[in-house]
């Protein structure tokens, strides 16, 4: 399916026929809106109704952040480790790589840069970070978006770009694809300049495909959204990274997810919490608490998502013991978390 209902569609790039079922229950929606998904016969889970409501197994951990402030939400990989499995040499290391990178994106906020520079610049500190990077020889995987344009790249099967992130945002500002994949990717860039590494340094793949992630709300109020990691087996093509682990726009919200199994596929996971936002009325921690704790669990699906609207709510939910976390709003001190016991 590749039609667009430019008004407010529920999906930007109308990708999926798990969409919309008991279309007339959303809103706010027009008529013109409601005939638009009856006549293209769309179906969604039963969640996305205004009556939806959320039951989380996790703390409310939403917040509201001021006009004229930027926002950071950074997320590493979700994890099954328990609480005090970790060292305290070894949680130290983890917590200050975090810091590294959330201040890496804070410089760039404070000089007013854009949002979706800020995404950039967070996540190549945790992609040369070895507690957090991928490894290659099954490839790497990254997505990024403009919630103030909602134009995407995403980048597959990258095996000899240093940072992927990078290369996600030059398919964005340079390319007329929407995405790459593999060697056509790794050619490109090289043709942008982007740093190459040899082959012969990659090691043998042993980590869990957890991914990096990072959402922001700049000064001027705009959205962007990036994830990284390693390459999924069931990502084909552009649309599971751009609607399963990464979506912005400023008309609902940013979100960058990790995790594992086909469900994350299946709900569309990012998008749909912004669906939810957008249509339902539902506010930010309660889209999440939908689509982790309720639909993703009840598909025996595991992993989080970090999240950010534009009117500066912010949130994340996860239903792994674990996920690396930090939250920095502009003027406030920052929350870092591993547990699920943390704020």
């Amino acid at each position: 399916m590749s039609a667009r209902c430019d008004e407010q569609s529920v999906f930007e790039y109308s990708i999926t026929p798990l969409l919309i079922k008991e279309c007339s229950t959303l809103r706010p929606m027009s008529k013109k809106f409601g005939a638009f998904c009856l006549a293209l016969g769309l179906t969604l889970p039963s969640y996305f109704t205004a009556s939806a409501q959320a039951d989380s197994a996790s703390p409310t951990t939403a917040q509201q952040a001021p006009p004229g402030k930027w926002v950071i939400l950074l997320h590493g990989r979700a994890t099954s480790l328990q609480h005090g499995s970790l060292t305290p040499e070894k949680e130290k290391s983890y917590r200050a790589a975090l810091e590294l990178a959330t201040q890496a994106a804070a410089r760039v906020l404070n000089a007013n840069g854009s949002a979706i520079s800020a995404v950039e610049a967070g996540l190549l500190v945790l992609e040369d970070d070895p507690q957090f990077a991928a490894t290659r020889t099954s490839g790497l995987e990254a997505s990024i978006m403009d919630g103030s344009t909602t134009k995407s790249g995403s980048v597959i099967g990258v095996k000899t770009t240093k940072h992927p992130i990078s290369l996600a945002k030059a398919v964005l500002s340079k390319s007329q694809n929407r995405s790459l994949s593999g060697e056509e990717a790794d050619q490109f860039a090289t043709k942008q300049g982007l740093t190459q590494i040899p082959a012969s340094s990659f090691v043998e793949d042993t980590s869990d495909g957890g991914t990096l992630g990072m959402v922001v709300r700049d000064r001027m109020g705009d959205l962007a959204a990036g994830t990284t990691g390693k390459s999924a087996a069931s990502a084909a093509n552009d649309l599971p990274l751009l609607t399963e682990e990464t979506y912005a726009s400023n008309r609902s919200c940013a979100v960058s997810s990790t995790g594992t199994g086909e469900a994350f596929l299946k709900l569309q996971v990012a998008r749909s919490i912004c669906a939810l936002v957008q249509y339902t009325g539902l506010n930010l921690q309660q889209a999440e608490d939908e689509v982790v704790q309720r639909q993703l669990s009840g598909l025996k699906g595991e992993g989080g998502v970090i999240a950010i609207t534009a009117d500066g709510q912010l949130a994340w939910s996860f239903n792994t013991q674990a996920m690396f976390r930090v939250r920095l709003v502009e003027g406030r001190a920052e929350q870092i978390g591993i547990y699920k016991n943390e704020p």
